[in-house]
Protein backbone atom coordinates (compact mmCIF):
# COMPACT_ATOMS: atom_id res chain seq x y z
CA UNK A 1 0.00 0.00 0.00
CA UNK A 2 1.13 3.42 -0.94
CA UNK A 3 1.25 6.80 0.73
CA UNK A 4 -0.25 8.04 -1.81
CA UNK A 5 -3.08 5.95 -1.88
CA UNK A 6 -3.26 7.06 1.90
CA UNK A 7 -3.73 10.47 1.06
CA UNK A 8 -5.74 10.30 -1.75
CA UNK A 9 -8.44 8.46 1.00
CA UNK A 10 -8.20 10.98 3.35
CA UNK A 11 -8.84 13.75 0.78
CA UNK A 12 -11.66 12.27 -0.44
CA UNK A 13 -13.35 11.72 2.69
CA UNK A 14 -12.07 15.16 3.90
CA UNK A 15 -13.17 17.43 0.94
CA UNK A 16 -16.11 14.84 0.95
CA UNK A 17 -15.87 14.23 -2.87
CA UNK A 18 -13.77 12.34 -4.93
CA UNK A 19 -13.41 15.11 -7.61
CA UNK A 20 -12.26 17.75 -5.06
CA UNK A 21 -9.54 14.78 -3.82
CA UNK A 22 -8.68 14.07 -7.42
CA UNK A 23 -7.70 17.65 -8.48
CA UNK A 24 -5.62 18.24 -5.04
CA UNK A 25 -3.95 15.05 -6.20
CA UNK A 26 -3.33 15.79 -9.83
CA UNK A 27 -5.30 13.27 -11.04
CA UNK A 28 -8.79 12.00 -12.74
CA UNK A 29 -11.92 11.24 -10.37
CA UNK A 30 -12.27 8.05 -11.92
CA UNK A 31 -8.48 7.55 -10.76
CA UNK A 32 -9.04 8.64 -7.34
CA UNK A 33 -12.18 6.76 -7.13
CA UNK A 34 -9.91 3.32 -8.04
CA UNK A 35 -7.56 4.09 -5.76
CA UNK A 36 -10.24 3.77 -2.97
CA UNK A 37 -11.38 1.03 -4.43
CA UNK A 38 -8.17 -0.66 -4.87
CA UNK A 39 -7.73 0.33 -0.93
CA UNK A 40 -10.80 -1.40 0.06
CA UNK A 41 -9.52 -4.74 -2.09
CA UNK A 42 -6.81 -4.32 -0.17
CA UNK A 43 -8.48 -4.47 3.31
CA UNK A 44 -11.26 -6.29 2.62
CA UNK A 45 -13.56 -4.02 3.77
CA UNK A 46 -15.81 -1.41 2.80
CA UNK A 47 -14.66 2.04 3.72
CA UNK A 48 -17.31 4.01 1.93
CA UNK A 49 -20.76 3.74 1.53
CA UNK A 50 -21.41 5.13 -2.19
CA UNK A 51 -24.94 3.91 -2.24
CA UNK A 52 -26.12 7.60 0.04
CA UNK A 53 -25.48 10.77 -1.25
CA UNK A 54 -22.84 11.76 -0.59
CA UNK A 55 -21.01 9.26 0.37
CA UNK A 56 -21.02 8.31 4.15
CA UNK A 57 -17.85 6.48 5.87
CA UNK A 58 -18.73 2.70 7.29
CA UNK A 59 -17.88 2.33 10.83
CA UNK A 60 -14.77 1.12 9.38
CA UNK A 61 -13.86 3.33 7.47
CA UNK A 62 -14.22 5.85 10.08
CA UNK A 63 -11.86 3.87 12.29
CA UNK A 64 -9.75 3.81 9.54
CA UNK A 65 -9.94 7.61 8.52
CA UNK A 66 -8.76 8.15 11.70
CA UNK A 67 -6.06 6.18 12.29
CA UNK A 68 -4.54 7.54 8.99
CA UNK A 69 -5.48 11.01 10.20
CA UNK A 70 -3.37 10.28 13.54
CA UNK A 71 -0.41 8.48 11.42
CA UNK A 72 -0.33 11.77 8.89
CA UNK A 73 0.09 13.86 11.65
CA UNK A 74 2.87 11.82 13.33
CA UNK A 75 4.54 11.78 9.77
CA UNK A 76 3.82 15.12 9.15
CA UNK A 77 5.33 16.40 12.94
CA UNK A 78 8.39 13.83 12.25
CA UNK A 79 9.46 15.88 8.77
CA UNK A 80 9.22 19.61 10.37
CA UNK A 81 11.58 18.15 13.24
CA UNK A 82 13.91 16.84 11.13
CA UNK A 83 13.62 20.16 8.78
CA UNK A 84 14.28 22.03 11.90
CA UNK A 85 17.59 20.04 12.65
CA UNK A 86 18.86 20.23 9.36
CA UNK A 87 18.00 23.75 8.95
CA UNK A 88 19.93 24.49 12.61
CA UNK A 89 23.23 22.63 11.75
CA UNK A 90 24.65 24.62 9.17
CA UNK A 91 23.83 27.85 12.08
CA UNK A 92 25.12 25.42 14.62
CA UNK A 93 28.40 24.80 12.63
CA UNK A 94 28.80 28.44 11.51
CA UNK A 95 28.45 29.43 15.40
CA UNK A 96 31.06 26.96 15.94
CA UNK A 97 33.91 28.84 13.24
CA UNK A 98 33.03 32.00 14.28
CA UNK A 99 34.14 31.06 18.23
CA UNK A 100 36.84 29.16 16.97
CA UNK A 101 38.21 32.26 14.60
CA UNK A 102 37.53 34.77 18.36
CA UNK A 103 39.83 32.75 19.78
CA UNK A 104 42.37 32.43 17.37
CA UNK A 105 42.22 36.08 16.71
CA UNK A 106 41.78 37.01 20.77
CA UNK A 107 45.36 34.48 21.08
Amino acid sequence: MHLKTLKVFCDVVGQRSFSQAADANGMTQSGASHMVHQLEDNLGVRLLDRSKRPFVLTQEGQMYYDGCRQRSEEHTSELQSRRNLVCRLPLEKQKKKNKTQQDTECS
